[in-house]
């Protein structure tokens, strides 16, 4: 295994919940969120709280993926690059703890992302269809994430995957939202129109049901 720590993580710290992490994924002792095969999420319990308090994500490499990963770097890595460029472009950003990779053979066998779990925040997705909600609260929710929008194009980020559970948000009366899943961006001089109408797209795909006006409004 080999770890690149993300900006301002603390060596010492860091290194002992990236133990404890490992202890519980191969003790068994962690829930895989996901089904499939190549992709993993475990939420963690690694400050002894009581409840999750990081995310670590997997991905397994079998095949020609694990020589065309070893030559192009993981997808762990690639995310974190990614969280702190969009992050150092002003964008409000989950940013990762560290990012690692697991080789033998001239192959990437796996990768590993570690990432705190912010307090107090619902994926946009969720919030949206499954919790009531007054128009006013909506229409905030609406005008926060619009912003964000902007400012995330603006900033020349191109998210490939610019879809509502992408984005957190803490609930208030002027929503607080916050990027994630740095998978498939890409970071851009600049978002011409047709890839500002392609991510937007995306999101009036994920919202297919609502109102006319709701969708305007996104």
């Amino acid at each position: 295994m080999r770890w690149w720590l993300g900006r301002g993580a603390d060596r010492g710290a860091t290194d002992a919940l990236l133990r404890a992490a490992l202890e519980a994924l191969h003790s068994g002792a962690a829930r895989d969120l996901k089904t499939g095969r190549r992709k993993q999420l475990y939420p963690l319990d690694l400050r002894g709280g009581g409840a999750p308090d990081h995310l670590l994500k997997v991905n397994d490499y079998r095949g020609a993926a694990g020589l065309r990963r070893a030559l192009r770097g993981s997808k762990a890595r690639h995310e974190l690059e990614m969280a702190e460029r969009v992050a150092g472009r002003g964008v409000p950003t989950a940013l990762p703890l560290a990012a690692g990779e697991r080789r033998s053979g001239g192959l990437l066998r796996s990768c590993y992302l570690l990432m705190p779990i912010l307090e107090e925040v619902v994926d946009l997705r969720r919030l949206w269809w499954e919790e009531k909600q007054s128009p006013r609260e909506r229409h905030a929710l609406v005008a926060a994430f619009g912003a964000l929008s902007r400012q995330v194009h603006d900033a020349g980020v191109f998210q490939g995957d610019f879809a509502p559970n992408n984005f957190l948000v803490r609930r208030g009366p002027s929503p607080q939202l916050f990027m994630i899943d740095f998978e498939r961006v890409q970071q851009r001089g600049h978002n011409d129109e047709a890839a500002r109408c392609f991510m937007l797209a995306k999101i009036d795909r994920r919202l297919a049901g609502a109102s006319a006006a709701e969708r305007m409004r996104f």
